[in-house]
Order: structure tokens, then sequence, then C-alpha cells
């Protein structure tokens, strides 16, 4: 999930008075309900963390299936 400091600038320091961009990614970039809502609530999702079971080649057009895994090991 996504840190508050995103909504501060860093040429002077200042926090943004209306908490953005965090505020428009948490109207778009939420986890889906489920278990990553469960454990993420209301914030923003912006990164996915992945790994391969079968490597190989992706090539353009070519479906790639994904699947939810509730623990890294």
């Amino acid at each position: 999930s996504r840190c508050i400091l995103i909504t501060v600038n860093p040429e002077d320091g200042v926090k943004s008075e209306g908490m953005q961009p965090l505020r428009r990614m948490r109207e778009i970039r939420l986890a889906p309900s489920g278990p990553l809502r469960d454990v993420h609530g209301q914030s923003p999702i912006f990164g996915v963390q992945g790994g391969l079971l079968k490597p190989g080649f992706v090539h353009l057009g070519q479906t790639v299936y994904v699947k939810y895994k509730p623990s890294p090991f």
C-alpha cells in the first residue's frame, strides 16, 4: 500500500492541504474486495510483488494468468 509521504512536495517540504495525490489514488487504486482489501483497507495499492512459477517469454497479445497468494513464503 502507498504511504502518506507522496503528499509532501519534495521541492519545499510542504504537505498538500488536499492530500493529493493520495486522495486521488484512493479513488482509483483500491484493492478489490477480498483478502487484499481486508489487509490494506482504504490504502491505495500502487505496486505488485510477483514471482515466476514457470520461466519463459511473454509476447505481445499473449494471455498471462496471475494467481493471488496470501503469503510470500
